[in-house]
């Protein structure tokens, strides 16, 4: 049997959301095609990554691992600076090189329908809002789907933002360190927000 829950490092208070979902009818019968509106109760959990990035000239080269978080937010930056700091040295990158070694952060908020269960570790679980059938629409109007440019429509879904440069080896010392810290401040905000997202 899959487990289908997931572990996440932070959690907000849960919140109530409409959604509507779309209801296919049977071919032939008097089912057919309706939109069903309801109230969901939304646990939004939150988790970060990081990746180190190379540049040579402002120009992108390559990218290493995805860093994930391991129990803790923000942990994922400790890998990634081990693998930055590692990368820098061996290339000899320097403030006034042309060739950038970068670490590239961003955070990852997932809908959950709530607490599920602790895992082996002791670490919280939370049941994951459903990826196959229809989909959780949010933000539809009186009038329905129909009604939306397809482009419009948002979906109840995990959202990838607020990717963010926290390390640099073209920069110093004390502005890697305010980078990281803004970062980290960022990610523990009490109340979440998608800072890129388009209102």
């Amino acid at each position: 049997m899959r487990d289908d829950t997931v572990q996440l490092p932070r959690t907000f208070p849960a919140e109530t959301i409409e959604v509507t979902r779309v209801i296919f009818g049977v071919p032939g019968s008097s089912l057919r095609r309706r939109e069903i509106t309801d109230l969901v109760e939304v646990t939004w959990g939150r988790h970060t990554n990081a990746q180190v990035e190379i540049h040579v000239n402002g120009v992108f080269v390559d990218d290493r691992s995805v860093n994930c978080d391991e129990g803790v937010l923000g942990s994922c930056i400790v890998g990634a600076l081990d693998e930055w700091t590692d990368i820098v040295k061996e290339f000899g990158a320097t403030e006034d090189d042309r060739f950038e070694v970068s670490i590239s952060a961003w955070i990852t908020d997932t809908p959950t329908f709530g607490y599920a269960k602790d895992n082996v570790f002791g670490q919280k679980c939370y049941f994951r809002v459903p990826r196959e059938g229809s989909a959780f629409f949010i933000g539809v109007p009186a009038t329905g789907l129909d009604s939306m440019n397809p482009e419009d429509r948002r979906t109840l879904d995990t959202v990838e933002h607020s990717k963010t440069k926290i390390r640099s080896s073209l920069w110093s010392a004390e502005e890697n360190k305010a980078a990281t810290a803004a970062f980290l401040k960022r990610i523990s905000e009490v109340v979440r927000t998608e800072l890129d997202q388009p209102a």
